[in-house]
């Protein structure tokens, strides 16, 4: 294995998860390749839901597909992979936002991934999670992202997206963590060298 990914719904502290392991271990670093689309998409922000389901599904199937090609010598963490992208479609389509067509030709690309999904979902409880998003917008520090995924930060899709990633929590290739502290990096490393040697064997 020469690469996972982390997941959660937006809020939960991925980024923070990533930096920690960076710097707690030279082996770790992150995947080369990324996409930032608001910078990238100038027209991103007026696609419609079903629009942004699907250029983000194939970035994360391409994502996954690009991990498990990369030298073994590092351990690459992936921030938001193809389990982000279901959680998302999951909720769009509970909460009425997508068809059911297009949640049946989104099913059909999760249904077909390119590659395993080795994942780490952090899940903090959801008052975490909605406490940190209220925080943020109070602090302004992401105000065009913040403007463009309203919809996305509202306590009714919230507490949908945190109740489909929670589904996903006995998957056998996913590791619950609460949190990014040093126990729950410990919990991580151990999950690592477990997935190490079972591919070894």
């Amino acid at each position: 294995m020469t690469a996972f990914f982390v997941s959660g719904p937006h809020g939960c502290g991925k980024t923070t998860l990533i930096e920690k392991l960076i710097s707690h271990d030279s082996r770790f670093a992150e995947l080369p390749f990324e996409i930032d689309f608001l910078k990238s998409f100038a027209n991103f922000k007026n696609l419609g839901h079903w629009e942004r389901c699907l250029v983000r599904l194939y970035h994360r199937s391409y994502l996954t597909a690009l991990a498990h090609q990369l030298p073994g010598d590092q351990i690459y963490a992936v921030s938001r992979g193809i389990r982000d992208s279901e959680a998302y479609i999951r909720a769009y389509a509970r909460l009425g936002w997508i068809s059911p067509e297009e949640t049946k030709m989104l099913s059909w690309i999760l249904e077909n991934p390119t590659a395993p999904t080795p994942t780490v979902l952090l899940l903090p409880p959801l008052e975490t999670v909605l406490s940190r998003l209220h925080g943020r917008r109070e602090q302004g520090v992401r105000r065009e992202r913040d403007a463009i995924f309203n919809h996305e930060d509202g306590e009714e899709f919230t507490a949908e997206l945190w109740r489909q990633f929670a589904a996903m929590a006995q998957r056998e290739d996913v590791l619950v963590l609460e949190d990014n502290e040093d126990d729950d990096i410990q919990k991580l490393m151990e999950w690592l060298k477990g997935i190490e040697h079972a591919n070894r064997g």
